[in-house]
């Protein structure tokens, strides 16, 4: 949330331009392999934020720029999460990544059902979760019982869909080298995919 607009690099070429927080591309198409990446600064190949070598096998992966530029709460870090983008059927599936540098550990539940869907979720993990389709009110709060009062979100969910969501900002951003707040974003990555 704190970073400026950056520019992606994969083996020195650029794979993503002016990329901003919060924006979420589409796939791209690599081979197996490791790979070294880079973010610096858009405009500014000088400024590095991050570099190291990732490995990438054969499947369908989503790389998430997660911390902070300053490190205040969290340094930058880039985390390889495996998508499983296989058709949930009459089910829909969400990978929830937790990416909110001053938030402790949380549990996701429907509010409606009181049924934890994701627990004792910390930062930089990723956990998903098989729900039947709908409209819900998911209730984001501490895994154990602090001074943080529950963060509701409405959500709607369709059958055979495969869902990616992130824990972003910052729970007191009065607090945080930005003013970003504490925010879900959804998106859907794919849709009525068979075998």
């Amino acid at each position: 949330p704190d970073a400026p607009n950056v520019d992606i690099y994969i083996n020195g070429e650029t794979a993503l331009e002016n990329v901003g927080y919060r924006d979420i591309s589409a796939y791209n198409e690599l081979q197996s392999g490791t790979y070294d990446v880079q973010v610096t600064e858009a405009g500014a190949e000088n400024n590095v934020l991050y570099e190291d070598s990732l490995a990438v096998e054969t499947g369908t992966y989503t790389l998430a720029a997660i911390g902070e530029a300053s490190g205040e709460n969290q340094p930058l870090s880039v985390e390889v999460i495996e998508d499983d983008l296989s058709d949930p059927g009459d089910q829909a599936r969400v990978s929830a990544l937790h990416a909110a540098a001053d938030a402790p550990a949380v549990d996701v539940i429907d509010q409606a059902s009181g049924d934890t869907l994701v627990e004792n979720l910390a930062f930089g993990d990723n956990q998903s979760a098989e729900v039947p389709p709908g409209d819900y009110t998911l209730e984001i709060s501490p895994s154990e019982n602090g001074d943080s009062s529950p963060v509701t979100f409405d959500v709607s969910l369709t059958a055979g869909t495969v869902y990616s969501a992130f824990a972003v900002g910052y729970l007191s951003p009065d607090d945080a080298p930005v003013d970003e707040a504490f925010d879900l974003e959804i998106v859907e990555n794919s849709s009525g995919m068979n075998g």
